[in-house]
This record gives structure tokens, sequence and C-alpha cells, in this order.
């Protein structure tokens, strides 16, 4: 009996690992994500996390955004993953949910100055805020 009793508070554990990284999930999100619905909260945060190389002349640049729905809370962040020259890293965005109903996110990988060209990728994220109850 006391096997299958510890055996239960395993599964639990896990249970709540997972939920615990479900939730994390939809606060940082990565190019995985892309073209994915999310439901969020008024006041909850999102943080998107992207790959790109600022030494090539591309960065992340936010397309769409409905600020009445959706606020970016500052300018982006950029890491470099190594302190060696030309080396690529992570821009981090963070947004924030201003108000309920439904818009989408649209983050162009481009050059800023080449305005006539499309961006060398997308990212969009399709959101749902929800009322606060």
């Amino acid at each position: 009996m006391k096997i299958k009793w510890k055996q239960s508070i395993g599964i639990g554990a896990l249970l709540v690992l997972f939920t615990a990284a479900a939730t994390l999930r939809a606060e940082s999100l990565t190019f995985a994500d892309n073209d994915q619905m999310l439901q969020l909260e008024p006041n909850e945060e999102l943080t998107l996390e992207l790959q790109g190389n600022p030494t090539t002349g591309y960065t992340w640049v936010v397309q769409t955004c409905d600020e009445k729905l959706l606020r970016q809370d500052s300018e982006a962040e950029y890491d470099p993953d190594s302190n060696l020259l030309g080396a690529g890293g992570c821009f981090t965005f963070t947004f924030q949910a201003v108000a309920p109903g439904e818009t989408t996110l649209i983050l162009g990988y481009q050059r800023p100055w080449e305005k006539d060209k499309p961006p060398e990728k997308t990212f969009s994220l399709h959101l749902q805020i929800q009322a606060a109850e």
C-alpha cells in the first residue's frame, strides 16, 4: 500500500511540474511558437525571445500591434550568445495586455533601411485577451 501512495505522490508532482511548464511557456515564447493562438488576461505580461544577429544589419521590428489591446513595455533588449565578433543572440520583447479583445502581433526580421523589401522572416501571434472577471 505504501508503494502505491508514493507512486501517486510522484505522479502528482509530475502533474504540477507539467502545469508550471505550460504556464511559463505562455509567458516566454520563441520562434517555435510562430503563428499560434494565445489567451491572455488584462495586465498579463508576454515575453518574446527571438534569435537574430544585428551585425548582419537585421533586427526584429514590430510591424503590427494594436496598442489599445497590447502595449510594448520597452524597446527590445539584445543579448549576444558570446563575446565573439559577429555572434548572434536573442532579441527579447516584453508586452502587456491592456484591454479585452482579439489582435494579431506581427514582427519582421529585416534591415530597417530596406523599406521596399519584405522581411527575411516574420513571427506572428494571434491573441485573445479575455475580459477581467
